[in-house]
């Protein structure tokens, strides 16, 4: 788990290159492994200076973090990885979760991504969206759940088991 942490300090969320890079050294690992040691072979020069102030005693200070505040961390190896999230382009090598993540194997998953802070009516549509779509497709999750801003979260899922049927994926550590 740490050195999936440790790559995404250097490549971020959602950079397809943490995928090449993985591929590349055979596994997370070894590609830290290998970029510790020095080897850039793989690494883009943009991400040089990521390069630099990686490590993985921030990773273990990430990992601390999430542990204290009942935030769980899943790879993308990991069994309760949902496996249709692995069939998508470019999938997340780590998920922090809160609550149940089991609803999401083997069912319909819609997933909404914005900004942390939406404009105008955004939250409202995704809420018809999803109320709309849940409606039609029997899904579980019937509310939208804006992350882990203390101004809302708190009040849609008090706790990880007020609503069984909805992962929250935390978007901050």
């Amino acid at each position: 788990m740490e050195y999936y942490i440790y790559l995404l300090q250097i490549f971020g969320g959602g950079n397809p290159k943490i995928h090449e890079v993985i591929k590349a050294y055979g596994n997370a690992r070894l590609a830290y492994e290998h970029i510790s040691s020095g080897d850039m072979s793989h690494i883009p020069s943009n991400r040089h200076e990521y390069v630099r102030r990686a490590s993985l005693e921030r990773s273990k200070v990430i990992m601390d973090y999430c542990a204290g505040n009942n935030i769980g961390i899943v790879t993308i190896d990991d069994r309760n990885y949902p496996e249709q999230l692995k069939n998508i382009y470019n999938p997340p090598v780590l998920l922090f979760t809160a609550g149940d993540i089991n609803c999401l194997q083997g069912k319909l998953a819609v997933s909404i991504v914005g900004p942390r802070k939406p404009f105008g009516n955004a939250i409202r549509l995704a809420e018809k969206y999803l109320l709309q779509s849940c409606k039609k497709r029997h899904c579980s999750c019937k509310r939208l759940c804006t992350g882990h801003r203390q101004d809302s979260a708190q009040q849609q899922h008090p706790s990880p088991q007020a609503d069984r049927g909805c992962a929250c994926l935390r978007n901050n550590y």
